[in-house]
């Protein structure tokens, strides 16, 4: 098992990166204001805790955890996506054992389609309100695409799944596969997507 990163380890690591990239871009702009922007990021970056686990499939994992992913892995199968050719199960685990899949369903108009987690949360949610969500497995297969790394979501999917995780008040913990062995862990949304939209 390898944590990616955790705490100002993970924050000083994106904050170097976005830093070079800054002054990359912006190289002309003056030592006092480097200094700003410096100070800044520093601030923005510090606040951001970010823990990712990669760990190998079958072997690492809890049978509860190989079992979500299994069915996440056949959902996958039910996505009807002829337009990327990449397919995505979830399957979300309520906190009263009730086990919630859904897959990508793609439309030719490609806005009216909609992603595997999105179809899943809100199924969820239409099926079991006031339940809260326990943990969320993601799977992805291609024979067109590489699909051998885990998939993230999306950002869209991602600001509607913190947004839930916000809403009761507890952590979902995330699973993400993709055809390969390895498979990212997270204890919350909030680590892939730290700065979500609130009203």
């Amino acid at each position: 098992m390898n944590k990616i990163g955790r705490g100002t380890a993970c924050a000083n690591n994106e904050y170097m990166f976005h830093r070079s990239c800054v002054f990359e871009n912006f190289s002309n702009i003056s030592k006092t204001k480097r200094e700003e922007i410096e100070k800044l990021t520093m601030k923005v970056f510090k606040r951001v805790e970010c823990v990712l686990e990669v760990v190998t499939y079958p072997k690492d994992l809890s049978d509860f955890e190989i079992n979500l992913i299994h069915q996440a892995e056949k959902t996958a199968q039910t996505a009807y996506a002829p337009y990327s050719e990449f397919y995505v199960g979830a399957a979300i685990e309520l906190e009263n054992g009730v086990v919630i899949c859904g897959s990508n369903q793609e439309n030719a108009a490609f806005p009216s389609g909609l992603c595997a987690e999105r179809v899943a949360f809100f199924t969820a949610g239409a099926q079991y309100p006031g339940v809260k969500i326990r943990s969320l497995a993601i799977t992805a297969q291609s024979v067109k695409h590489d699909a051998t790394n885990p998939a993230v979501p999306c950002g869209a999917c991602l600001q509607v799944l913190r947004e839930v995780e916000k809403r009761q008040k507890t952590a979902i913990s995330v699973l993400l596969k993709g055809m390969g062995n390895e498979v990212f862990k997270a204890e919350s949304i909030a680590h892939f997507l730290p700065f979500s939209f609130d009203l």
